[in-house]
């Protein structure tokens, strides 16, 4: 099961350049099963670099994944697999929770499946701030669905923040007693 340090270990690779490698592994226990679903996994993960990050080449992230190419896919009663990199960082460990096998390439790294592990009955909110995004999402029974804002809900983060966002700085801004928002420039 994940558990608050597992999130704040991933949630330091923001502060590298991204694009960030995700790979969530379902593990069976069955080697050849596992390698193939691996190798495969890990084609795709190439590619969607290619795609996503031409100027960056896949060597920059082998290294990370090098240990499981060979090694063992297995750890105890785990169930699954997260490795989650960046060109010069990265992050894994072994999930006890079912999850789908899935690579995603993206430039703020994929923290949900670390959601996912800590605890499937909880319903929580999870916002998606971008320079010329703001989406709410939310999870109910472990299961996630975008929320339709109002026409008047902010659409950029700079209508919805203000414009304290500079360059790729930590910011942080308190607005009440109980309202507080923080966060890094991306």
């Amino acid at each position: 099961m994940a558990n608050n340090f597992d999130l704040h270990a991933a949630l330091t690779l923001a502060t590298k350049p991204g694009p960030f490698v995700t790979m969530t592994l379902p593990v069976t226990g069955i080697p050849a099963t596992d390698r193939t679903q691996f190798n495969s996994l890990l084609k795709q993960g190439k590619e969607q670099l290619e795609k996503v990050a031409p100027d960056r080449t896949w060597s920059a992230y082998a290294e990370s994944f090098t240990p499981f190419e060979h090694g063992p896919l297995t750890n105890g009663s785990a169930t699954g697999l997260l490795i989650m990199t960046g060109a010069s960082d990265s992050y894994h460990y072994w999930l006890h929770t079912p999850v789908a096998a899935t690579v995603t390439v993206t430039y703020q790294p994929n923290v949900l499946p670390i959601l996912q592990a800590q605890d499937k009955t909880s319903d929580y909110d999870i916002l998606l701030l971008g320079r010329d995004a703001f989406d709410l999402a939310q999870v109910r029974n472990g299961r996630p669905e975008m929320v339709n804002l109002p026409v008047d809900a902010p659409v950029t983060l700079e209508k919805a923040l203000g414009s304290e966002l500079r360059d790729r700085g930590r910011w942080q801004r308190s607005a009440g007693e109980h309202t507080q928002y923080s966060g890094t420039g991306f």
